[in-house]
């Protein structure tokens, strides 16, 4: 008898969830038809990538911190090299240095 009431208590509990299940399950399904749920199943996937693509990813890696600490180098020289210009020398290097005066509207008119 005791094991009777156990599993009439138990499928009332189970008819009691069954709809919030259903739910969760159609939110997933619509979760994966969107580009973030893609997005998602794709991130899963590749964390469980073989030894060969981490390690091929790992070269990548070290490759761009390789450049980026090249560029770091260069942009530290070219800081250095400007600091010992004198503000005379730096006047030539201004971007809009070189260029003719704009037009004065005012002697510059064209006839009507």
């Amino acid at each position: 008898m005791p094991s009777a009431i156990f599993w009439e208590s138990f499928l009332n509990e189970l008819l009691r969830l069954l709809p919030w299940f259903l739910l969760a399950g159609g939110m997933l399904c619509a979760l994966s038809l969107t580009p973030l749920g893609r997005a998602l199943t794709r991130f899963l996937q590749e964390r469980h990538l073989p030894i060969e693509a981490n390690a091929q990813r790992h070269q990548e890696l070290e490759s761009v911190r390789r450049e980026l600490s090249e560029i770091h180098e260069r942009l530290d020289f070219a800081e250095r090299l400007l600091a010992r210009l004198s503000p005379a020398d730096t006047s030539s290097l201004h971007p809009l240095a070189g260029l003719p005066e704009p037009l004065d509207p005012q002697r510059h008119q064209t006839p009507v």
